[in-house]
């Protein structure tokens, strides 16, 4: 690569890194492009979400055709351990209460004392449908 093209502080992909068919070639010229120290974030979709826990073949089933990657965090962390990143952060975000089984089933109203309980159950058990990982390459 052209030296004008290297030796960035930091790369970002919000909702992108799904979409790869090739993630070997992207994360290899991703620790590429990084300083040493640089930092990689993302955010994608996560099979330990609420959606993935509660109906894992409908998850996979509902998963966009586009998307040739299913990831959680703790996968997510394993692969960017290969590539030479320290995962320094994960967010879990994407928090539905409304897909609870039994938010659904008795239509708990978002707002209520229920729904409420649902939603800080998801926050506290990191159940968000997607989430955010930020890295520091070694």
């Amino acid at each position: 690569l052209p030296t004008e093209f290297s030796n960035f502080n930091a790369i970002t992909m919000w909702y992108v890194i799904e979409h790869f068919e090739n993630l070997n070639e992207v994360l290899s010229t991703i620790s590429s492009l990084l300083d040493k120290k640089g930092i990689l974030a993302f955010s994608t979709p996560s099979n330990c979400g609420i959606s993935g826990k509660s109906n894992k073949s409908d998850f996979y089933k509902n998963s966009p055709s586009d998307h040739f990657s299913i990831w959680n965090p703790k996968i997510a962390k394993k692969i960017l351990k290969k590539y030479g990143f320290k995962t320094v952060k994960i967010v879990s975000t994407g928090i539905h209460p409304e897909r609870y089984p039994f938010v659904k089933k008795h239509s708990v109203q978002k707002g209520t004392f229920v729904f409420k309980l649902f939603e800080l159950h998801a926050k506290l058990f990191k159940l968000g449908d997607t989430f955010e990982i930020y890295a520091i390459k070694k």
